[in-house]
């Protein structure tokens, strides 16, 4: 792996606004020349780099504070408008708050590892990939959670969710509140809290496609 200079001759970008508004880059290198001093740890070493920061960078996908806040949302709403004496509810909001909790624990024990410098790479993709993602939504489709959101997704992420969701009677939009499986966002939850979650979130309601 090098450091290869903006400025260098020819060196070219394009920028690539993905669905999210967010930029990534094409980068083009046309006969460009560098010195070997900016080589960026040993020769041939470049795919190791990458690959451990990924694994490092996936601890932190399953961060638990925003879920945490719009569980204590929710709670709150629950409790102001006397819902929360139903037992269902009550089962439900229990059931968020142990998974919560689950997930505050395998975060713990991650850093832990990677403190120790004996972070098991497979353990920690698990945690984000399965916590963080895909499981999220199959917790809202068999009535296990409320409410799943995601900032930033891409169709390959979303496509084959919608009908889980939808079939299973809840809603699938995104933060403007339209039903679709390629939006630049999206809020999946049951038919009973969907409409206060996307006014929590600041989102729109939910519209006819």
């Amino acid at each position: 792996m090098f450091i290869v200079p903006t400025s260098a001759p020819g060196y070219k970008i394009t920028p690539i606004w993905t669905m999210g508004n967010v930029r990534t880059n094409a980068t083009y290198y046309e006969d460009v020349r560098i010195p070997a001093s900016d080589l960026v740890g040993q020769e041939n070493g470049g795919w190791w780099l990458i690959t451990t920061q990924l694994n490092h960078e996936r601890i932190a996908l399953s961060a638990v504070g925003f879920v945490d806040r719009i569980y204590q949302d929710v709670l709150a709403w629950a409790r102001e408008t006397g819902v929360i004496q139903r037992p269902w509810v009550q089962t439900h909001l229990a059931r968020v708050l142990a998974k919560l909790e689950v997930l505050k624990l395998l975060n713990w024990q991650q850093a832990w590892s990677m403190a120790r410098g004996a972070l098991n790479f497979a353990e920690a993709s698990a945690v984000s990939r399965t916590w963080g993602d895909c499981y999220g939504y199959l917790l809202v489709a068999t009535g296990r959670a409320e409410v799943m959101v995601d900032g930033i997704v891409s169709p390959w992420d979303s496509a084959a969710l919608f009908p889980l969701i939808t079939e299973a009677g809840g809603t699938f939009t995104d933060w403007a509140g339209s039903p679709t499986a390629f939006g630049a966002n999206v809020i999946a939850t049951n038919a009973a809290v969907g409409a206060r979650a996307r006014e929590l979130l600041g989102a729109g309601a939910v519209r006819d496609r």
